[in-house]
C-alpha cells in the first residue's frame, strides 16, 4: 500500500474523505476522479496567469536578443536563431494553444515543453559563446528553473525532471562541448543546483499548500451537502407527521364524540336511572376522562396542522375585554379547586382586536392553564392586557408559581418537551400548551415572550400586531382627519 497524508478535513467526512487523501511525494489524491476535478478547476482558476506567464516569458526572451547582439560577436546568427527560429515561437506557440479544447488533456505536456526550449536555448548559446560570455549565460537557466517553478504553475515532479534534465545538460556542455574553467564551473553549478533545489521546494510547497485548501473546501462542501440532505430528511418526516396528524382529525374525534355522548347520558341518566351508585361514578370518570383526551387530541391536531400550514384564520372584530373574562370564568373552578386567587387587570379604554376569537381564547386558556397547573396553593394569578409603546397589543399572564430555570426556557416552547421536577411530572400534560400558544400568536403575525424565574413565578407575554387593534387604527384615522 502508497503510503498517504490523512488531513484532518479528510478523516471527518468519511467515505468522501477516502479520496482526499495526498500522497506525500507525488501530492496526487487518491481517488482518480477527485484528481481530475482538482486540476480541472486548479487550472481555470489559473489559467489567465499562466497565459500571462508563457507571454510574458516569450517577450523577455525577445528582448534578450539584445544582450546578444553587445557579447555574441561572431556567432550572433546562431544566437539569435535558437532564440527567434527556436524558443520564441514555441512559447508562443504554447501560450496560443492554452485556448485550445485541448490544453487540459496535454497542458502539463504542453508547459513542460515550453520550460525545456527556454532552457535548451540557453544550453545552446554557453555551447558556442566564447569567453567570458559562456561563463554569464547560465544565469539564464536560473531564472528559467525559477521562473517555471513558480508562475506557470507546473507541476513540481514535472519542473523537478525537467530541472534535473537541464543541469545534467549544463554539466555535459560545461565539461565536454565548451569547457568552463575550474573554479567558474564550480561556482556555476552551485548556484545553478541551489536554484533548483529552491524552484523545486517552492513548488512543492506552493501544490501541497493549493490541494489542502481544495481538501478544506471540498470537506466543508460535503458537510454542507450531508447537513442540506438531513434537514431535508427531518423537514420532510415532520412534514409527514403533521400532515398525518392533521388529516386524523375525523378519525380521531369520532369515537371520542360518541364516548364522551353516551357517557353523558349515562352520567345525567337522561333515559332513566342506573340502579348502583358505583355505575354513576363510572360514568363521570369515562366522561372526564374522555373530555380530557379529546382536549390532548385537539391541541395535537391544532399544534400539527399549525407545524403543516394548514390552519387557517377566521377573522371577526370583537372586544378584547369579554374574551378575557370569559376565558377567566372557564378557569375558575379549577383555580378554585387548586385554592388560586384569578385576577383579572384591563385597560381603561376597551380594546377592539381584529382577529380569530376562537384560536385567541385557546391562547388564553392554555396560559391561565399552564399558570394554575405550576402554581402553588394560595399562589395569585394575574391576566392583563394593553398596548406598549408600539401600538401592539400585550396580553399578559402573570403567575407566582414554581418558575423555570433559565436555561429552560427555550426547551417548554418546543412539543412535548417537559422540564423540571417531580412536582412537573406530577401535574402530568403533554407539554404541549405554550408550542401551541407561540405557534397561534406567530399564525396571527405576532410573538411570544417566555420570563421566568425558579421560585419566582412566570410571566408569558403574547404580542399582537398594532394593526389588529382596531380601536387604536381609528383613533389614529381620526388624528389624521383632524
Amino acid at each position: 500500500m502508497e503510503p498517504v497524508w490523512n488531513s484532518p478535513e479528510a478523516s471527518k467526512t468519511g467515505g468522501a474523505g477516502a479520496g482526499l487523501r495526498i500522497h506525500p511525494l507525488t501530492l496526487r489524491f487518491a481517488d482518480p476522479e477527485v484528481e481530475d476535478r482538482f486540476y480541472r478547476e486548479q487550472l481555470r482558476q489559473w489559467l489567465p496567469i499562466v497565459r500571462l506567464s508563457l507571454g510574458l516569458a516569450a517577450l523577455l526572451y525577445a528582448i534578450f536578443g539584445i544582450l546578444d547582439y553587445v557579447v555574441a560577436g561572431p556567432h550572433l546568427a546562431t544566437v539569435w536563431s535558437a532564440r527567434f527560429l527556436f524558443v520564441v515561437p514555441i512559447l508562443t506557440g504554447v501560450t496560443l494553444f492554452t485556448w485550445s479544447s485541448y490544453f487540459y488533456r496535454y497542458s502539463q505536456a504542453a508547459l513542460s515543453l515550453a520550460m525545456a526550449t527556454a532552457g535548451i536555448g540557453i544550453l545552446v548559446m554557453v555551447g558556442v559563446m566564447d569567453m567570458p560570455a559562456a561563463d554569464r549565460y547560465y544565469a539564464g537557466l536560473i531564472m528559467v528553473v525559477s521562473y517555471s517553478a513558480t508562475l506557470i504553475r507546473l507541476r513540481h515532479s514535472y519542473a523537478a525532471v525537467v530541472s534535473v534534465c537541464l543541469v545534467g545538460g549544463y554539466e555535459v556542455v560545461a565539461l565536454f562541448i565548451n569547457p568552463l574553467p575550474v573554479l567558474s564551473l564550480a561556482n556555476n553549478s552551485f548556484f545553478l543546483l541551489m536554484s533548483v533545489g529552491v524552484g523545486i521546494f517552492s513548488a512543492y510547497v506552493i501544490e501541497l499548500l493549493v490541494r489542502q485548501k481544495f481538501v478544506h473546501t471540498e470537506s466543508l462542501r460535503h458537510a454542507h451537502a450531508l447537513e442540506t440532505a438531513l434537514k431535508r430528511e427531518a423537514e420532510a418526516a415532520s412534514h409527514a407527521k403533521s400532515e398525518f396528524l392533521a388529516s386524523m382529525s375525523h378519525e380521531l374525534r369520532t369515537p371520542l364524540n360518541a364516548i364522551i355522548g353516551f357517557s353523558e347520558i349515562l352520567k345525567t341518566e337522561i333515559l332513566g336511572p342506573i340502579g348502583l351508585e358505583r355505575y354513576r361514578d363510572y360514568a363521570q370518570d369515562i366522561h372526564g376522562s374522555g373530555l380530557h383526551l379529546l382536549g390532548i387530541i385537539n391541541d395535537i391536531l391544532d399544534l400539527a396542522k399549525a407545524e403543516a400550514n394548514a390552519l387557517e384564520l377566521s377573522e371577526e372584530t370583537f372586544e378584547l375585554d369579554q374574551l378575557l373574562e370569559e376565558a377567566l370564568r372557564m378557569l375558575r373552578q379549577d383555580a378554585t379547586k387548586a385554592g388560586l386567587r384569578l385576577a383579572l387587570q384591563t385597560p381603561e379604554t376597551p380594546l377592539e382586536l381584529y382577529a380569530d376569537r376562537r384560536y385567541l381564547r385557546q391562547i388564553l386558556l392554555n396560559m391561565l392553564s399552564n399558570a394554575v397547573k405550576f402554581t402553588e396553593r394560595s399562589g395569585e394569578i394575574l391576566l392583563s392586557a394593553g398596548l406598549n409603546a408600539s401600538g401592539d397589543c400585550v396580553i399578559r399572564c402573570v403567575d407566582s408559581g414554581i418558575g423555570i430555570a433559565q436555561e429552560d426556557l427555550e426547551q417548554v416552547l418546543k412539543p412535548f418537551v417537559q422540564v423540571g421536577s417531580t412536582y412537573t411530572r406530577e401535574k402530568g400534560g403533554t407539554g404541549l400548551g405554550l408550542p401551541l400558544v407561540k405557534k397561534l400568536a406567530e399564525l396571527h403575525g405576532g410573538t411570544l415572550v417566555l420570563e421566568s424565574q425558579l421560585g419566582a413565578g412566570t410571566t408569558i407575554s403574547v404580542g399582537l400586531p398594532a394593526w389588529r387593534v382596531v380601536r387604536q387604527r381609528q383613533d389614529t384615522a381620526m388624528r389624521s382627519a383632524v
